[in-house]
């Protein structure tokens, strides 16, 4: 295996094992549904907001399979024996254009996002995700015995 086929391997089995676990931190409709009333959410928010998450991730489904294919051609030509150094850099091109198209997938739903809720329910939930990610990082506190 030459030096960027184990590049580009290295590159899809790193991208396979980050796709899970970024999904499960995806801050879907039960997060806000669990944080209703402190954020004060109107009835008319939380619709709106799932309505924002099912197309979110409709979109964002169907440009990580864009992002998989791409990432498929460009593993298939440089698993050849010979690659061909023009089409290889034009599928690395593709492979990042389309990485560029799911970001922006990401923005959008922020974007939106804050198109929803009010300034102070931004300023909260700023404050709320902070302190999840505080307790994350915690680590968990032992119980000492008395000696």
């Amino acid at each position: 295996m030459n030096r960027l086929t184990g590049i580009a391997a290295l590159l899809l089995a790193a991208m396979a094992f980050a796709g899970p676990a970024l999904a499960r931190q995806h801050r879907g409709p039960e997060m806000f549904e669990m944080w209703r009333e402190e954020l004060e959410l109107s009835d008319e928010q939380l619709i709106r907001i799932k309505e924002l998450h099912f197309d979110t991730r409709v979109t964002e489904i169907e440009k990580r399979a864009i992002v998989e294919l791409a990432e498929l051609e460009l593993t298939r030509e440089m698993d050849q024996d010979a690659p061909d150094e023009t089409k290889a850099m034009r599928l690395f091109d593709d492979v990042h254009e389309a990485r560029g198209e799911l970001e922006k997938v990401h923005l959008k739903n922020r974007l939106r996002m804050k198109g929803i809720l009010t300034k102070e329910q931004q300023v909260t939930l700023g404050r709320l995700l902070r302190e999840k990610r505080e307790e994350r990082r915690m680590p968990p506190q032992r119980h000492r015995r008395p000696r």
